[in-house]
Order: structure tokens, then sequence, then C-alpha cells
């Protein structure tokens, strides 16, 4: 009997290291100031939302933890009309793809070497990342491959959106990632002690 009350009494402890997906709560901000912080404990393994309009974009808040292995994709054979984008804590530009390769839309790995702070954005394919002076922060020609900042706005921070970006009907995005958690680490729920176990089944 007391074998039963002990593994009940551990099934009740949440674990902290589940891998979790995070869904948008309205609509996500374009910016980096107003994007949508993920929270939550362990390892953030998807993030599910949707394209309003073309002129939408969304931005993540999320956080690195294993540069070597970080990835955030995108499957471009159902949704090819949305592109990906990274920036670091200050906005800079780190990573975008808009082409598909390999079945596949991502951002990550090579161009992502420490962890920390990043912002994940997802946009119509067509949009243009803006630099405070409106230029475009990587240049508006698909590469299908991944690609660090190469256009004339390359040295400023993501200021603003242009271009004419076009929603697929796949308007709902599920992005796939892997060596990343929340941005914001959710307060973890007391865990139950032996000792309170103990009183409870006395």
């Amino acid at each position: 009997m007391r074998t039963l009350i002990v593994a009940a009494a551990l099934a009740l402890v949440p674990s902290f290291a589940a891998a979790a997906a995070w869904t948008e709560i309205g609509d996500a901000g374009d910016s980096i100031a107003g994007a949508q912080t993920t929270a939550g404990n362990g390892p953030l393994t998807s993030i599910q939302g949707q394209l309003l309009t073309d002129t939408d974009q969304d931005v993540y808040c999320i956080r690195v933890t294993d540069p070597a292995q970080f990835n955030a994709s995108l499957s471009c054979v159902t949704f090819s009309n949305n592109d990906l984008w990274l920036f670091d804590a200050s906005g800079l530009g780190v990573s975008h793809h808009d082409g598909c390769q390999g079945g596949q839309t991502n951002v990550g790995t090579p161009l992502v070497t420490t962890a920390g702070v990043y912002y994940l954005a997802i946009s119509p394919s067509g949009a243009d990342a803006l630099n405070p002076s409106s230029s475009p922060i990587w240049a508006p020609a698909a590469q299908g491959t991944q690609r660090a900042p190469d256009g004339p706005g390359a040295p400023g921070p993501l200021a603003g959106w242009g271009g004419a970006g076009v929603v697929s009907n796949f308007n709902n995005y599920t992005v796939q990632i892997s060596g990343a958690a929340f941005c914001d680490p959710a307060t973890p729920v007391a865990r139950s002690t032996w000792g309170r176990t103990k009183t409870l089944y006395r």
C-alpha cells in the first residue's frame, strides 16, 4: 500500500524539464519591442500561430540554449509562402530564410553561435525587414537557403517592415524548434516534499 501511495505522490510532482509548445496569444507584435514573450519551463519545441493578412508579421522572444543544435523550421511544402527571420537581443539581424531547401524553411545553426535571447519572426513571403533608415536588412531576393544579413540596412536593427507580402491559403503555421527554451521561465510550482507526503498520508 505504501508503495502505491509513494508512486501516486511522485506522479503529482510536476516535470519541469518537459518540452512544450507555445501558441500565439491574440496577435503577436511585429517589432522587437512588441514581440510576444514565450513563457514556460523546459525546452521550447514549437510555436503555433496565424498570419492574419499580407501585412502581418509575428515576432516572438525565445531563448537559445544550445547554439550547435538550434534550429527553427517551417514545412515549405505546406507553408510555401511564409518566411523566417532571426534577430539578436538588440534587434540586429542574424539569419533569414526566404526559400525552400529540403522541404524546409529554416534558421539556426551555423549562423547562431551564442546562447541567449533572440527574436524569431514569421512573415508572408515578399516582406522586407527594414532598419531605422527604411533600408532592407537583407537583400530582397529569394536565395533558397538561410543567410546572414546582406542588404544595405544590415548594420541597423529591425525597425519596421516593407515589401509586398503574400499570405498563402495555409496561413496557420507551426514552427518546429530545437535547442531553445522559453524566453521567460515561468515560476515553477513548489515541489511536494517527502515530509509533506508523509504528513498527508499518515
